[in-house]
């Protein structure tokens, strides 16, 4: 999936998602910080493509769990550097918290919004 797509069918889920929760803008992101969030994002999203297509039968069993430790650490791995970027956001920017939110970056506006599960 190339940036574009990725984009398009971010603002859809978006838009979904957020009509069911509440959803509050607190800010934007530059957009070197937009970019650097959004290739995290679509490297998460490449690895967990590659664990769906991970139960090929051409693979040996071996073979298989290998690649699968290899995929979650980088997934891991991701994650970390993710959650890095977030909390220095939060910091920079002063960005809202609540314990069951999380944030989110619309990528079209850079805009920031803190969504928060019922």
């Amino acid at each position: 999936m190339n940036s574009k797509q990725y984009k398009e069918n971010f603002s859809k889920i978006f838009k979904s998602i957020t009509n069911t929760m509440y959803k509050e803008k607190i800010g934007y992101v530059s957009e070197q910080e937009k970019y650097y969030i959004l290739e995290l994002e679509e490297r998460l999203s490449a690895l967990k493509e590659l664990i769906i297509v991970l139960n090929d039968q051409f693979l040996s069993e071996e073979k298989n769990n290998n690649l699968y430790e290899k995929i979650m650490n980088d997934i891991f791995h991701t994650k970390l550097l993710q959650d890095k970027w977030w909390r220095e956001m939060k910091t920079k920017y002063n960005f809202k918290f609540y314990e069951n939110g999380k944030w989110m970056v619309n990528f079209d506006t850079n805009e920031v919004f803190l969504i928060i599960n019922d």
